[in-house]
């Protein structure tokens, strides 16, 4: 008989993600880089801290995406510069 993985091994296979579940943790990751950018920024003394993405603009198919983390940011009344993806 074969063993089954342990929870510790490569080799386990996570449960699929609830995809509400999902977008909120990306929601709350991009909420924590913004928080720690601008702290970062307040620490050296940067007013006008600009976001730089790299991005094709759309909304994409799920929340907690690069537009949230856009809207996070200019939200705040913070700059943001893109390169767009569709234009390279």
């Amino acid at each position: 008989s074969h063993a089954a993985p342990s929870a510790d091994s490569c080799e386990a296979e996570a449960a699929p993600a609830n995809p509400i579940e999902l977008a909120q943790a990306f929601e709350h990751c991009n909420r924590t880089i913004v928080d720690e950018a601008q702290r970062i920024a307040d620490l050296v003394y940067d007013a006008n801290p600009v976001l730089l993405t790299l991005w094709n603009g759309n909304p994409g198919d799920a929340s907690g995406g690069t537009a949230h983390a856009v809207a996070t940011w200019t939200d705040r009344g913070l700059s943001t510069e893109n390169i767009d993806v569709a234009q390279l």
